[in-house]
């Protein structure tokens, strides 16, 4: 062999000895001190959709142990964030959701920070939302101006169909079917450690077969209709089931109610594109029982906080009509857009309405195709003045790219946010007006 072959056998060993030795380092980089992928390598998390707080990674010291409920803790203080006018609050379905005003520290950057620490730091009030996810019944709560929700209760409550929030949502009304089909109804309070943190739910069972619910605007009352032998009777009480007084009693079983206000309930039999509706109002401090409307096909109705306007639902050939009925005049008119009352939600001034109003509404028999979940709408949001006819569009969900059908409408505690349940997947949004 001679010397010129033999030199270019050693550069080609000493080059492949290198490519072997930096290829190993590569790999090396490329996993975890423990040897799996890292999160960049592995594609999208949980944590990269639902972000609560910081992440950590499990170490042998500290090691996570399976079906552990782990909460998230971040330690940098919340700040407001800048959220798109139409965002999304859950992630996963929620049973019901309440508005509140809670406290917090006021972050004041450290450019601007001059106070010792012995002085208390400023609070503010912020809106917010309580909500229940419907797989665990855990309740979390979110800021409307962050989007990091946080879960302040572990109590878990499977199979909630309903759930309404009450005493400025520090109590919860669930509502589901046993094993044997009777309905059950628990009423829970948050409850708190001896750090002032909220850490589950503890509270009483109210009677069983409890077949309708509604919750007074102030949180502080339930009206309640529960079977008997012959009918129905319709009771006022505290959310925990106590100081009873009952106002109404019927044959029919068939009812949704409405707590008006302080002293006004509304009952509405259920809707039916074959059945004529009638609505009735009761006055519980004298238990008087009058007729409001009636003889209307497919009769749904959502009542003004004074009890002095009620937006209802008639039935169409194949579609479904909307109008205002005034008790005062007596008379109706067609509210100008197409859209069922239980897409609508009135403001305090009684004038007011929200309303998820459908795109386009296919041939159908109405409301019972939407009931059934043989319809589902995809609508934009509207704010409608009843005074003026004067409509005013809040959100074209079309530029969204998804399909909302807009169900549980309410107005955050401030009127600065719309909420809403998403009919289609149950998960709950906000609107900033």
């Amino acid at each position: 062999m001679n010397k010129k072959i033999l030199t270019i056998i050693i550069i080609i060993s000493v080059l492949s000895l290198v490519g072997g030795v930096g290829v190993l380092l590569l790999n090396k980089n490329s996993s975890t001190t423990d040897g799996s992928p890292t999160s960049n390598g592995g594609g999208l998390t949980f944590r990269d959709f639902f972000p609560i707080g910081g992440s950590k990674t499990p170490t042998d010291e500290n090691p996570t142990q399976p079906g552990e409920d782990q909460v998230p803790v971040d330690e940098t203080p919340a700040t407001p964030e800048e959220i798109p006018k139409l965002r999304k609050i859950s992630f996963e379905p929620v049973t019901g959701y309440g508005s509140l005003t809670l406290e917090r520290d006021v972050v004041v950057p450290e450019s601007e920070n001059t106070t010792t620490p012995t002085v208390p730091p400023k609070k503010e009030q912020v809106t917010s939302v309580r909500y229940q996810d419907k797989a665990t019944g855990h309740i979390y709560q979110t800021y409307l101006d962050l989007l990091n929700p946080e879960k302040i209760s572990n109590t878990t409550i499977p199979k909630v169909h309903h759930s309404f929030f009450t005493n400025k949502s520090e109590g919860v009304l669930d509502q589901y079917l046993t094993i044997t089909r009777s309905i059950e109804t628990f009423f829970g309070l948050l409850t708190k450690d001896t750090g002032g943190n909220y850490t589950s739910v503890s509270g009483t069972f109210l009677p069983k077969d409890i077949l309708n619910l509604s919750v007074s605007p102030d949180g502080t009352k339930i009206f309640y209709l529960s079977m008997l032998e012959n009918g129905v009777v319709g009771t006022i009480a505290t959310p925990k089931g106590d100081t009873k007084n009952q106002v109404f009693a019927s044959k029919f079983s068939e009812w949704l109610s409405q707590y008006v206000n302080g002293k006004f309930v509304t009952v509405t039999t259920k809707a039916s594109a074959r059945s004529l509706g009638y609505m009735y109002g009761i006055d519980t401090t004298v238990k008087s029982f009058d007729k409001i409307l009636g003889g209307i096909t497919g009769l749904t109705t959502l009542t003004s906080p004074d009890g002095k306007k009620i937006i209802y639902s008639a039935t169409n050939s194949g579609s479904f009509s909307t109008n205002i009925y005034n008790r005062d005049t007596k008379g109706a008119i067609s509210l100008g857009l197409t859209t069922l009352p239980e897409k609508c939600i009135w403001g305090d001034d009684s004038k007011t309405a929200y309303c998820a109003v459908p795109q386009n509404i296919t041939n159908a028999e109405y409301p019972d195709a939407w009931y059934q979940g043989i319809v589902s709408f995809s609508d934009s949001f509207w704010k409608l003045d009843t005074e003026t006819n004067i409509f005013e569009l809040i959100y074209d969900t079309s530029k969204k790219g998804e399909v909302f059908d807009g169900i549980n409408l309410q107005l955050s505690t401030d009127g600065k946010y719309l909420m809403f349940m998403n009919k289609i997947d149950n998960t709950l949004w906000g609107i900033t007006l």
